[in-house]
């Protein structure tokens, strides 16, 4: 986890990453009580697909960067990106990393895995994955938001977004770990809207 935080370059990133996501894995599917296993089972898998899919999506990012600066680290991605804003073209590259990032905080538009892997898997496991994975995600976006800055208008929509329908789907749910859910993404989607505010 904390050498993700110290990475220096994207693809040290990414392989970091990719590693923290796999004890991610475990942790949700080993579970001792045998009423969540088969559960716990089949939300590990749809979390697993859906987190290939970011990882595939973070790969293809990673040729744009390279095809446009060469290498991947991110003092060189900062300097160009202020030397030569006009002649750097990585929006397609900062999209692609914002839309991770809502993915792995669980915010709107992509928060539809968080309520079905939460419910599914027990209190003392969800209240670990509902806090220090998010407060290790808040993190790297404020590692990054020197290479983030340009796009940031995706994750204040998605604040946007995630208060509505966080706020909204808090009057629906009888279950608690589903309720507990979606306060986690209304109270996200708040802290993302003020960061976003005081880095604009």
């Amino acid at each position: 986890m904390f050498n993700l935080l110290e990475s220096y370059d994207l693809l040290y990133f990414f392989f970091t990453w990719t590693l923290y996501n796999f004890t991610l894995y475990i942790l949700i599917i080993n579970n001792e009580n045998d009423l969540y296993f088969e559960k716990s089972m089949i939300v590990t898998i749809k979390y697993f697909l859906l987190s290939s899919i970011s990882n595939l999506l973070f790969l293809y990012g990673l040729s744009v960067v390279y095809q446009e600066i060469g290498n991947f680290s991110y003092d060189s991605i900062i300097l160009l990106l202020n030397q030569y804003p006009d002649e750097i073209d990585l929006e397609e590259f900062l999209f692609i990393l914002n839309i991770i990032f809502i993915f792995k905080l669980g915010i709107a538009p992509l928060h539809f895995w968080a309520p079905d892997v939460y419910s599914n898997i027990p209190l003392k496991t969800m209240i670990y994955l509902s806090i220090i994975p998010k407060i290790f995600y808040i993190f790297l976006i404020i590692n990054l938001s020197p290479i983030l800055y340009n796009n940031i208008d995706v994750l204040y929509f998605s604040a946007i977004l995630s208060i509505i329908i966080g706020s909204i789907g808090l009057t629906q749910q009888y279950n608690i770990k589903r309720f507990l859910t979606y306060s986690s993404i209304a109270n996200l989607g708040y802290f993302i809207l003020s960061y976003n505010n005081i880095s604009i």
